[in-house]
This record gives structure tokens, sequence and C-alpha cells, in this order.
């Protein structure tokens, strides 16, 4: 949650639904950030993967995945 995209996609997220908005393009709107994320901590992610770090985690910390709002929107 480092860069926001947590708490304001969660944010977006529940505006959009309270909006009417459908799941789906809630969901859509959710993952859109991933390519723009991914972007601006490739740096980071570069040198944390060349001291040995493992890719899953990196992409486990910078990436929003559907898992992640599906889980909580079914709370």
């Amino acid at each position: 949650c480092t860069a926001g995209k947590d708490r304001t996609g969660w944010a977006a997220a529940v505006l959009l639904m309270l909006l009417g908005a459908p799941r789906a393009t809630v969901r859509s709107d959710f993952l859109a950030v991933n390519p723009s994320v991914r972007a601006a901590f490739a740096p980071y992610v570069a040198k944390f993967l060349d001291g040995g770090g493992d890719p899953a985690v990196a992409a486990a910390i910078i990436e929003v995945r559907p898992r992640y709002l599906d889980v909580a929107l079914d709370a």
C-alpha cells in the first residue's frame, strides 16, 4: 500500500458501487492501475530482483489483483 493504490482503489470501488456501477465495471476500473504502478515501481522491482528477491513477492506488493477486490466486496 506504499503507493496508496490499495486505499485509493478500494475507496473508488466503494464509491462506484454506491453510485450503482456494475461490479464488472468496478473490477475493471480497480485493475486499470496495474500498468501505471508497474511502470512507476519498475526501478525498485529491478533492484529487488537483482538482489535475489522473489518475483512473486514483488508482484504481490505492487499489483492489485482481482481477488483483493472480490474478497473485500464479498465480506
